[in-house]
């Protein structure tokens, strides 16, 4: 009987150890950013940094009913979230924005206009959104100077969008543009980013010559390169 009874015991025990274990690693979940829906707590929590939406299907009235927490957000990201123009237009309820990201969405080349409300934004995640073209680029121009980090990858960058980005994105010291049919045209234009320290060019279509050509001189200015 008395083994019986410690054996009930320790079961009790370990069940509520398990679920302390699991209400613990949930409240972290939700205070470190948010992942899945951000309603969950949110009102116990004093200071609210970063929230991470992903893989949630996002709405602009989602964005807004963050309501004053949203002044404290530095870091948003919406990736795969089907974000698309309309979403984005919430933006502005974001003034301390910091980093961006908005991977795997259908944001277009129109929809950046709230973007350029967000003066603190030094880092732009744009990474698949097939819509996007050179023109996208262009309306970023305002805030291009501040931006440190931005990737492009599979866009519809392509050449002359990259030389837009060489001509007045200065700042960067990161870049991604793999997968933008780049050719061996706008290898200089990469160089000439006075503080570029790492870019991304992969799956473009340069030739072995060009590219050999360009890696050695990128190693020459320390400038890590994925290719």
């Amino acid at each position: 009987m008395k083994n019986i009874t410690f054996f009930i015991l320790s079961l009790v025990i370990i069940i509520s150890s398990s679920f302390s274990s699991w209400a613990k690693t949930d409240t972290e979940e939700v205070e470190r950013g948010f992942k899945g829906r951000f309603m969950i707590g949110i009102h116990e929590i004093d200071d609210v940094k970063e929230i991470c939406f992903s893989d949630e299907t996002t709405t602009a009235e989602d964005l807004v009913s963050l309501g004053s927490y949203s002044s404290q957000v530095e870091e948003l990201y919406l990736d795969r979230c089907k974000v698309d123009d309309e979403v984005l237009a919430s933006l502005p309820i974001f003034p301390n924005l910091r980093k961006l990201s908005l991977r795997e969405n259908f944001v277009s080349d129109k929809g950046f206009a709230p973007i350029l409300r967000q003066t603190r934004l030094t880092d732009l995640d744009l990474w698949y959104n097939t819509y996007i073209t050179e023109e996208a680029l262009k309306n970023l121009l305002p805030i291009a100077k501040a931006l440190t980090v931005l990737n492009v990858g599979l866009t519809q960058l392509k050449d002359a969008g990259m030389k837009v980005v060489a001509a007045n994105f200065t700042n960067l010291e990161d870049l991604t543009v793999s997968g933008c049919e780049l050719t061996d045209s706008v290898l200089e234009d990469i160089l000439s980013l006075p503080k570029l320290r790492r870019v991304n060019i992969g799956s473009n279509k340069f030739t072995p010559s060009a590219l050999q050509e360009f890696l050695q001189k990128a190693q020459k200015r320390g400038i890590s390169v994925k290719s």
